[in-house]
Order: C-alpha cells, then structure tokens, then sequence
C-alpha cells in the first residue's frame, strides 16, 4: 500500500469511528420501575425550546404534567395526541395543562392509541414501552429510550400528523358508570368480555 493510501485509509477509519462513536452518544437507555425514566423525560421538556409533540396512551404523572405545563409557560408549543379513554379517567390533570400553547386532542380513530412517543424541537425523540403514569414510573417494568436525529425525528412527525389530523378535541368526561350486576358465569360470556385496558 502506497503511503498516499495508507493516509487516506488512516483518515476514512477514522471517520467511521468518530461516526459511530458520536452516534452511540446520541442514544440514551434508561428503565423502571424506580428508574430515572421520568426524570430523563422532565429533562428533555426542560430542554425544549419551541416545539413538543406528545403522542401518548396515558398521561397522568404530576411532575411530567408540571413540566409540560412550564415549557408551554416558556412559549413551547404543545400538542398533545392521547387515547380517548383519558377523556374518563384523567380529566383533572388535563385541566391544568387548559393554559395557552397547549393543544390537547383525544384519538378515537384506533381502537388504543397505544403510542408513548415525543418529539422535541423536531430533532429529540423519547419513545419506548414506558407509561407516563406513576405505575409505570414507580410500579411497571418498563424501558426508555432518547436520541437525537432529523431524519427518524421526521419519521416520527409524520407518524404524529396522522394520528393528530383524525384526533378530536379533549373534553373531560363523568367516569363512567360501573355496572353492579351480577357477573356471568358462562364460559362463552367470559370469553367474550373485551381486553382490559393496562394499567
């Protein structure tokens, strides 16, 4: 190999390396329960400077709900895209985030909107299994992962456009009523009986 060749290779190994080693810095994993998933996710909203976009299945840890609530007081703009179910279980949360720069709308298009996704400033992303929620903070075995790209970020925003364009607007509604009737106890009944929502 000429030294004019073993230069250029010296130099293109090297990038390769430098490529991949700034590449593993950008990802980030983190787990619960009693892990720092929620703290990673506080983090990042504190980090936000003009765009957070939430597409989540629940919603209802406090100090997650605080800290959207003080990006938006900063002027970051939030829309957040969660299951319809929300609009039962969790309503007295969502009435903090009713401040200016928050959008709220419920997905009743999918029988769960089971994604727990953000896009911050178009460039961080936040996704895995975790629930932000205090079971799933404190309770639930559950993973986290963050990194730092505009091309997946952009795969993720169209993702979100989907889902936000067929989502309504969130209106807070009475639990629903439990039904005190006795409980069947056919099999054929029993095996009829719709998923139960995760908690």
């Amino acid at each position: 190999m000429t030294p004019r060749r073993l230069t250029f290779s010296i130099f293109a190994a090297a990038a390769i390396a430098t490529a991949a080693a700034s590449l593993a810095a950008d990802i980030e994993t983190h787990f619960s329960p009693r892990g720092d998933c929620a703290a990673t996710i506080i983090a990042e909203l504190g980090n936000a400077k003009a765009t957070a976009d939430l597409c989540l299945y629940q919603l209802s840890y406090p100090p997650i709900i605080t800290a959207i609530h003080d990006a938006a007081a900063r002027g970051v703009m939030v829309r957040i895209c969660i299951d319809a179910g929300v609009e039962y279980n969790t309503p007295k949360f969502f009435n903090f985030l009713r401040v200016p720069n928050v959008t709220i709308r419920t997905d009743r298009n999918e029988k769960l909107q089971h994604n727990k996704y953000a896009i911050i400033d178009g460039y961080t992303i936040i996704t895995g299994s975790f629930n932000w929620s205090e079971n799933g903070q404190e309770h639930n075995a559950e993973n986290l992962v963050v990194f730092h790209d505009h091309k997946t970020a952009g795969s993720f925003a169209a993702d979100f456009q989907t889902h936000w364009a067929h989502s309504a607007d969130f209106i807070a509604r009475p639990p629903k009523k439990k039904n005190h009737a006795a409980p069947a106890t056919s099999p054929q009944t029993i095996t009829n009986r719709p998923p139960t929502k995760e908690p």
